[in-house]
């Protein structure tokens, strides 16, 4: 809309060099997200980093044409610029918080060109609005880190109580909640829809014989010893693939 925007306001080609780039640029990023979703489905990541390219160009091509609208001395023009660019340099720091240098890139290329577009634009007072934008953007890409940081601390106390839940105190080893877990999802993979295309599986069962002997001649302080042992030594035996997903013994 502001590039239609500019279009009526200016007379000039520029605007339609920038719709076109705006509507190749929104094909792109739709194929790739679909891609990505697909990819996610099966359990890849998929084309993440062409879908972080395509947002960076557009994120030039908008600052870019933000420029061409400051300096074009339409006032109105001007404002509709201004609240676009704020728009989406506040947008940006609250869902791209999760990849800050990101959003900090997409910030500085939205508002860059806007503030040299207004430190240049013959309109009377728009200098005066190019000198607060560094104050504007240094402000939110602060907010930005700070929530970057909040949210680190929130997944990494996830990711703690997530441990917790699903390995053994003792051991190390995944416990039997995890185990029933990922053979819920190993299993689901072998169900009619995935017949064709589901992965096979094998599970193998441990025990240790005369245990029971060893926690009531030494005492439960040595029986957990020697689970800690026959731990470590299953890490050294299986490739990392496989006993990730072993069910820990328990001292009983």
């Amino acid at each position: 809309m502001l590039a239609v925007g500019a279009t009526v306001f200016t007379g000039d080609r520029w605007p339609y060099a920038w719709m076109a780039a705006d509507l190749i640029l929104f094909a792109v990023r739709f194929l790739l997200m679909r891609e990505c979703e697909r990819t996610r489905k099966r359990g890849g990541t998929g084309p993440l980093a062409g879908l972080m390219a395509a947002g960076g160009s557009w994120s030039v091509i908008f600052g870019l044409g933000c420029y061409g609208c400051v300096v074009s001395g339409d006032m109105a023009l001007a404002v509709l610029a201004a609240l676009n660019v704020a728009g989406v340099v506040g947008v940006v720091s609250s869902r791209n918080a999760a990849t800050p240098r990101y959003a900090i890139f997409v910030m500085l290329a939205v508002s860059l060109p806007f503030l040299v577009g207004a430190l240049l634009s013959p309109a009377p007072g728009m200098s005066i609005v190019g000198f607060q934008v560094p104050f504007y953007v240094a402000g939110v890409i602060i907010v930005l880190l700070q929530n970057h940081a909040i949210n680190a601390r929130m997944i990494r106390a996830e990711l703690d109580n997530r441990d917790l839940a699903i390995k053994d105190a003792l051991t190390g080893l995944p416990n039997r909640i995890f185990l029933q877990e990922k053979l819920r999802g190993m299993c689901s993979e072998l169900a009619a829809p995935a017949a064709n295309g589901g992965r096979p599986f094998a599970v193998l069962s441990m025990d240790l014989d005369g245990f029971k002997h060893v926690n009531d001649r030494f005492g439960h302080a040595v029986g957990d010893m020697l689970l800690r042992k026959v731990a470590e030594r299953l890490k050294r035996a299986f490739r990392p693939g496989i006993w990730s997903f072993a069910s820990a013994v328990t001292n009983s």
